[in-house]
């Protein structure tokens, strides 16, 4: 995951960009493999807008086949398409501190 912590305007308020997001899903199975790897480079994220005073506002560029993933996490999906054709998913403040505290509670992530 890259990160851009530079404020923006997201939602409303101000926000900071995920730049880019990967996991491999083939390389994790039932038997093996780390679980939750997604959710919790998001977590990084809402927490990094926490402490950079952007009440857990997040945006992102999706790619196609990664959309219900994001709206799963209670992002909004914008009107507007990214430059390069991409959806673009916006995390606003409630949904950052309903995400933390249910990641929280499941033990995906400590803090």
């Amino acid at each position: 995951m890259v990160v851009d912590l530079k404020e923006r305007s997201v939602g409303g308020g101000r926000g900071i960009a995920i730049d880019y997001l990967a996991t491999n899903p083939a390389n994790r199975t039932v038997a093996h493999g780390v679980k939750n790897v997604g959710i919790s480079l998001i977590a990084v994220a809402v927490m990094r807008s926490f402490e950079r005073r952007c009440a857990g506002r997040i945006w992102l560029e999706s790619l196609a086949g990664a959309e219900g993933f994001y709206e799963s996490l209670g992002m909004i999906k914008q009107a507007r398409i990214s430059k390069d054709g991409n959806a673009i998913y916006v995390l606003d403040p409630e949904a950052a501190k309903q995400l933390l505290e249910e990641i929280r509670q499941k033990g995906i992530v400590a803090s």
